[in-house]
Protein backbone atom coordinates (compact mmCIF):
# COMPACT_ATOMS: atom_id res chain seq x y z
CA UNK A 1 0.00 0.00 0.00
CA UNK A 2 2.69 2.51 0.81
CA UNK A 3 4.27 1.66 -2.42
CA UNK A 4 1.10 2.39 -4.58
CA UNK A 5 0.89 5.91 -2.59
CA UNK A 6 4.94 6.75 -3.37
CA UNK A 7 4.14 5.79 -7.14
CA UNK A 8 1.00 7.78 -7.51
CA UNK A 9 2.43 10.71 -5.18
CA UNK A 10 5.44 10.01 -7.66
CA UNK A 11 3.25 10.19 -10.58
CA UNK A 12 1.04 13.03 -9.63
CA UNK A 13 4.62 14.95 -8.84
CA UNK A 14 6.02 14.73 -12.17
CA UNK A 15 2.83 15.43 -14.25
CA UNK A 16 2.94 18.95 -12.14
CA UNK A 17 6.35 19.46 -12.71
CA UNK A 18 5.48 19.15 -16.74
CA UNK A 19 2.88 21.04 -16.09
CA UNK A 20 4.94 24.17 -14.84
CA UNK A 21 7.55 24.29 -17.53
CA UNK A 22 4.88 23.75 -20.45
CA UNK A 23 3.44 26.21 -19.00
CA UNK A 24 6.95 28.64 -18.84
CA UNK A 25 7.75 28.15 -22.66
CA UNK A 26 6.71 30.83 -25.17
CA UNK A 27 4.07 30.23 -27.54
CA UNK A 28 4.95 29.78 -31.17
CA UNK A 29 5.32 33.65 -33.29
CA UNK A 30 3.56 34.21 -36.14
CA UNK A 31 5.48 37.18 -38.04
CA UNK A 32 3.01 39.34 -40.22
CA UNK A 33 4.41 41.85 -42.51
CA UNK A 34 3.95 44.55 -45.02
CA UNK A 35 5.69 46.45 -47.57
CA UNK A 36 6.04 50.22 -48.19
CA UNK A 37 8.00 52.18 -50.64
CA UNK A 38 10.76 55.57 -50.61
CA UNK A 39 10.67 57.25 -53.59
CA UNK A 40 12.05 60.41 -54.89
CA UNK A 41 12.41 62.49 -57.68
CA UNK A 42 14.47 64.57 -59.84
CA UNK A 43 14.68 67.45 -62.33
CA UNK A 44 17.54 69.53 -64.35
CA UNK A 45 18.78 72.15 -62.16
CA UNK A 46 19.68 74.46 -65.22
CA UNK A 47 21.36 77.07 -62.48
CA UNK A 48 23.88 74.97 -61.40
CA UNK A 49 27.84 75.66 -61.34
CA UNK A 50 30.69 73.41 -60.86
CA UNK A 51 33.80 74.92 -59.28
CA UNK A 52 37.12 73.80 -61.24
CA UNK A 53 39.05 70.98 -60.27
CA UNK A 54 42.15 69.76 -60.77
CA UNK A 55 42.21 68.18 -64.26
CA UNK A 56 44.39 65.61 -63.51
CA UNK A 57 42.99 63.88 -60.04
CA UNK A 58 39.38 65.70 -60.30
CA UNK A 59 37.68 65.48 -57.11
CA UNK A 60 34.51 67.73 -56.60
CA UNK A 61 35.40 67.94 -52.86
CA UNK A 62 38.66 69.57 -53.54
CA UNK A 63 38.39 72.95 -55.73
CA UNK A 64 41.09 74.46 -57.76
CA UNK A 65 41.48 77.98 -58.35
CA UNK A 66 43.07 79.24 -61.16
CA UNK A 67 45.18 82.06 -61.70
CA UNK A 68 42.89 82.58 -65.38
CA UNK A 69 39.09 83.12 -63.90
CA UNK A 70 36.94 80.95 -66.01
CA UNK A 71 33.91 82.17 -67.93
CA UNK A 72 31.33 79.26 -67.48
CA UNK A 73 28.51 78.57 -69.53
CA UNK A 74 25.36 77.97 -67.60
CA UNK A 75 22.34 74.89 -68.13
CA UNK A 76 22.94 71.74 -67.33
CA UNK A 77 24.71 71.00 -69.90
CA UNK A 78 27.81 73.15 -69.41
CA UNK A 79 31.52 74.21 -69.77
CA UNK A 80 32.82 75.00 -66.08
CA UNK A 81 36.43 75.81 -67.50
CA UNK A 82 38.00 76.84 -70.92
CA UNK A 83 41.96 77.11 -71.30
CA UNK A 84 43.89 80.12 -72.18
CA UNK A 85 46.87 79.72 -74.39
CA UNK A 86 49.62 81.93 -72.94
CA UNK A 87 52.73 81.22 -75.53
CA UNK A 88 54.64 83.85 -73.85
CA UNK A 89 55.82 87.08 -74.00
CA UNK A 90 59.52 86.98 -74.31
CA UNK A 91 59.89 84.97 -77.39
CA UNK A 92 63.24 85.53 -79.62
CA UNK A 93 62.07 86.88 -82.60
CA UNK A 94 62.85 85.23 -85.59
CA UNK A 95 62.85 85.91 -89.52
CA UNK A 96 62.37 82.05 -90.16
CA UNK A 97 58.77 79.32 -89.16
CA UNK A 98 58.89 78.56 -85.43
CA UNK A 99 56.98 76.49 -82.76
CA UNK A 100 56.42 78.20 -79.70
CA UNK A 101 54.68 76.09 -76.40
CA UNK A 102 52.22 77.34 -74.02
CA UNK A 103 52.77 78.04 -70.63
CA UNK A 104 51.07 75.53 -68.43
CA UNK A 105 47.75 76.61 -66.42
CA UNK A 106 48.51 77.69 -63.03
CA UNK A 107 46.21 77.20 -59.85
CA UNK A 108 46.14 76.59 -56.13
CA UNK A 109 45.44 73.02 -55.57
CA UNK A 110 42.86 71.95 -52.39
CA UNK A 111 44.92 72.26 -49.54
CA UNK A 112 47.69 74.32 -50.98
CA UNK A 113 48.68 77.66 -50.73
CA UNK A 114 51.20 77.91 -53.57
CA UNK A 115 50.43 77.82 -57.28
CA UNK A 116 51.50 74.96 -59.21
CA UNK A 117 51.85 73.75 -62.90
CA UNK A 118 48.85 71.79 -64.78
CA UNK A 119 48.35 71.02 -68.57
CA UNK A 120 45.92 73.18 -70.15
CA UNK A 121 42.67 71.41 -69.87
CA UNK A 122 39.02 71.71 -70.57
CA UNK A 123 36.14 70.65 -68.07
CA UNK A 124 32.89 69.93 -69.12
CA UNK A 125 29.12 68.99 -66.79
CA UNK A 126 26.45 66.93 -68.20
CA UNK A 127 23.62 67.09 -65.10
CA UNK A 128 20.87 66.93 -67.69
CA UNK A 129 20.29 63.22 -66.17
CA UNK A 130 20.86 60.10 -68.21
CA UNK A 131 23.67 59.44 -71.27
CA UNK A 132 22.28 61.74 -73.43
CA UNK A 133 26.02 62.64 -75.58
CA UNK A 134 27.50 65.95 -76.48
CA UNK A 135 30.55 67.13 -78.38
CA UNK A 136 33.09 70.29 -77.49
CA UNK A 137 34.51 72.29 -80.15
CA UNK A 138 37.00 74.85 -80.84
CA UNK A 139 37.81 77.35 -83.58
CA UNK A 140 40.25 79.93 -84.47
CA UNK A 141 40.89 82.13 -87.07
CA UNK A 142 44.41 81.76 -87.81
CA UNK A 143 45.51 85.14 -87.15
CA UNK A 144 46.77 87.22 -83.95
CA UNK A 145 46.56 91.39 -83.93
CA UNK A 146 48.44 93.60 -81.95
CA UNK A 147 46.74 97.05 -82.44
CA UNK A 148 46.81 97.22 -86.37
CA UNK A 149 49.57 94.42 -86.59
CA UNK A 150 48.94 90.94 -87.93
CA UNK A 151 50.43 87.61 -87.42
CA UNK A 152 48.08 85.27 -89.90
CA UNK A 153 48.19 81.64 -91.17
CA UNK A 154 49.08 80.75 -87.72
CA UNK A 155 48.47 77.02 -86.19
CA UNK A 156 47.60 75.98 -83.18
CA UNK A 157 48.29 72.54 -82.49
CA UNK A 158 46.76 69.95 -79.63
CA UNK A 159 47.40 66.87 -78.63
CA UNK A 160 47.71 63.96 -75.76
CA UNK A 161 44.43 64.21 -74.70
CA UNK A 162 42.93 62.30 -71.44
CA UNK A 163 39.79 62.11 -69.78
CA UNK A 164 39.24 62.21 -65.89
CA UNK A 165 35.78 62.05 -63.90
CA UNK A 166 34.66 64.14 -61.26
CA UNK A 167 32.11 62.38 -60.03
CA UNK A 168 34.03 59.26 -59.44
CA UNK A 169 32.58 57.05 -62.60
CA UNK A 170 34.66 53.94 -62.97
CA UNK A 171 33.01 52.76 -66.21
CA UNK A 172 35.24 53.59 -69.00
CA UNK A 173 32.43 52.43 -71.80
CA UNK A 174 30.47 55.58 -70.44
CA UNK A 175 33.68 57.95 -70.69
CA UNK A 176 33.88 61.29 -73.63
CA UNK A 177 36.10 60.21 -76.42
CA UNK A 178 39.22 62.48 -77.29
CA UNK A 179 41.41 62.24 -80.54
CA UNK A 180 44.10 60.02 -80.44
CA UNK A 181 45.64 62.34 -83.12
CA UNK A 182 46.43 65.83 -83.05
CA UNK A 183 43.94 68.23 -83.73
CA UNK A 184 45.34 71.29 -85.58
CA UNK A 185 43.23 74.97 -85.55
CA UNK A 186 43.62 77.49 -87.84
CA UNK A 187 41.04 77.57 -90.70
CA UNK A 188 37.72 79.23 -88.31
CA UNK A 189 36.49 75.87 -89.07
CA UNK A 190 35.06 74.11 -85.63
CA UNK A 191 36.92 70.96 -84.54
CA UNK A 192 35.10 68.28 -82.18
CA UNK A 193 37.66 67.65 -79.22
CA UNK A 194 35.38 65.64 -76.53
CA UNK A 195 32.82 63.85 -77.75
CA UNK A 196 30.10 61.63 -75.95
CA UNK A 197 27.99 59.61 -77.74
CA UNK A 198 24.15 58.22 -76.98
CA UNK A 199 25.02 56.24 -73.90
CA UNK A 200 28.15 58.19 -72.22
CA UNK A 201 28.53 61.43 -70.89
CA UNK A 202 26.81 61.32 -67.49
CA UNK A 203 28.77 63.63 -64.93
CA UNK A 204 31.62 65.87 -64.31
CA UNK A 205 34.80 65.88 -66.80
CA UNK A 206 38.56 67.13 -67.49
CA UNK A 207 40.14 67.18 -70.60
CA UNK A 208 43.98 67.86 -69.96
CA UNK A 209 46.20 68.67 -72.41
CA UNK A 210 49.26 66.54 -71.97
CA UNK A 211 50.58 66.52 -68.18
CA UNK A 212 52.06 68.45 -65.48
CA UNK A 213 55.08 66.16 -65.86
CA UNK A 214 55.61 66.27 -69.24
CA UNK A 215 57.71 69.63 -70.38
CA UNK A 216 59.98 71.30 -72.53
CA UNK A 217 63.76 70.75 -71.98
CA UNK A 218 64.36 74.76 -73.49
CA UNK A 219 67.07 72.58 -75.75
CA UNK A 220 66.91 72.76 -79.98
CA UNK A 221 65.40 75.05 -81.79
CA UNK A 222 61.84 74.64 -80.91
CA UNK A 223 62.82 73.88 -77.21
CA UNK A 224 62.20 70.23 -77.17
CA UNK A 225 65.25 68.55 -78.28
CA UNK A 226 66.99 66.29 -75.84
CA UNK A 227 71.05 67.49 -76.43
CA UNK A 228 71.77 71.78 -76.48
CA UNK A 229 71.73 74.94 -73.99
CA UNK A 230 68.83 75.26 -72.47
CA UNK A 231 66.73 78.17 -73.71
CA UNK A 232 65.28 79.97 -70.91
CA UNK A 233 62.31 81.36 -72.33
CA UNK A 234 61.75 77.78 -74.21
CA UNK A 235 62.23 75.50 -70.95
CA UNK A 236 59.04 74.16 -68.97
CA UNK A 237 56.11 74.66 -71.38
CA UNK A 238 53.51 72.21 -72.78
CA UNK A 239 54.68 70.21 -75.54
CA UNK A 240 50.96 68.96 -75.44
CA UNK A 241 49.76 72.89 -77.15
CA UNK A 242 52.33 74.37 -79.77
CA UNK A 243 52.05 77.63 -81.60
CA UNK A 244 53.25 77.52 -84.87
CA UNK A 245 53.90 80.85 -86.69
CA UNK A 246 55.10 80.52 -90.39
CA UNK A 247 57.75 82.33 -91.99
CA UNK A 248 57.06 85.26 -94.29
CA UNK A 249 55.58 87.09 -91.23
CA UNK A 250 56.66 90.97 -90.13
CA UNK A 251 57.11 90.40 -86.02
CA UNK A 252 57.20 93.68 -83.73
CA UNK A 253 58.88 93.68 -80.78
CA UNK A 254 55.56 94.28 -78.34
CA UNK A 255 56.18 92.62 -75.18
CA UNK A 256 53.92 95.34 -73.72
CA UNK A 257 50.70 94.88 -76.13
CA UNK A 258 51.12 91.10 -76.98
CA UNK A 259 49.75 89.98 -79.82
CA UNK A 260 46.04 87.89 -79.26
CA UNK A 261 43.42 85.27 -80.97
CA UNK A 262 39.84 84.31 -79.90
CA UNK A 263 39.42 80.86 -79.33
CA UNK A 264 35.73 79.35 -79.63
CA UNK A 265 34.67 77.10 -77.75
CA UNK A 266 31.55 75.26 -77.80
CA UNK A 267 29.55 72.60 -76.13
CA UNK A 268 26.89 71.66 -77.79
CA UNK A 269 23.81 68.61 -77.35
CA UNK A 270 23.70 68.23 -81.07
CA UNK A 271 25.55 64.65 -81.97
Amino acid sequence: MKLKQVRKIGLISAVSALTLFSSALPAFAVDKSVTTQGDVGFEKDESGTTDPLDPEKPDPLEPFVPVDPPTPTTGALRLDVTPFFHFGTNNKIVATKQNYYALFARGVKFGETEESDVPNYLQVTDARGGNKGFKVSVKTNGTFTSGTDKIENTKITLKNFSVNSGSEIKDSTVFPTVSATPIVISDNQAHDLLSAAVGQGYGIWTMPMGSSTEKTSGKGKDGTDTEGTVDATKEGRNPAVQLTIPAGQVIKDNTATPYVTDLNWTISDSI
